[in-house]
């Protein structure tokens, strides 16, 4: 699969300390790539290369 990197942005629900949200998402085209295989293998639509059996 290989390294994925992502960038986190914080949503604050509400102002002070409570809870929020914090989505992340693909920094760059080969990331965002690599989630999309990673989401088709959960889902067992494996495309692409596949890991060596062992």
């Amino acid at each position: 699969m290989g390294r994925v990197t992502v960038a986190p942005t914080d949503l604050w629900l509400t102002p002070g300390t409570c809870p929020r949200i914090v989505p992340y998402v693909p920094a760059d085209e080969e990331s965002r790539e690599r989630l999309d295989m990673l989401q088709a293998m959960a889902l067992g639509r494996e495309t692409g290369p596949q890991p060596l059996s062992r």
